[in-house]
């Protein structure tokens, strides 16, 4: 059996959030690139300036109904010191104005990073979920 790169992994779990996204709203996603309206549509891998001035993408750039939901996946499959990215990632959605999200999945992540970032996102606008809340959260949305 082929061992699963973090990459790989990543790439799986971005997949699952896009599929939950478009079973409920019907769009098809489209790489930024190629994006020719920021109406009703679903983007990957949407550009933005982060925090240290260069430029990043966002996993996600939901435009729904007048709305913008920003959203970066983030799956750990095994322990390490990637923990970090987390803070990193909290930090540069301060970047985005419109509903901010982070969903978070695995099984590598250290117990004391998911309890300080879902603490820590309190202080701010941006929600952090698991796999299960997104989906409950998506449901909720309006089409």
């Amino acid at each position: 059996m082929k061992k699963q790169t973090g990459n790989t992994s990543g790439r799986e779990f971005e997949k699952s959030i896009e599929s939950i996204i478009n079973r409920k709203t019907g769009f098809s996603s489209i790489l930024n690139s190629k994006a020719k309206t920021l109406k009703n549509n679903l983007i990957r891998e949407y550009p933005y300036t982060t925090m240290y001035g260069s430029k990043g993408r966002v996993d996600f750039r939901l435009n729904l109904n007048q709305k913008t939901y920003y959203i970066e996946c983030k799956y750990q499959s095994s322990a390490g010191s990637v923990d970090e990215k987390l803070v990193y990632t909290l930090y540069n959605m301060d970047q985005h104005d419109g509903i901010k999200i982070i969903v978070i999945d695995g099984h590598g992540w250290r117990k004391s990073t998911l309890n300080w970032i879902y603490k820590a996102s309190k202080n701010t606008d941006t929600k952090v979920m698991n796999l299960k809340k997104f989906k409950k959260f998506v449901e909720k949305i309006s089409k």
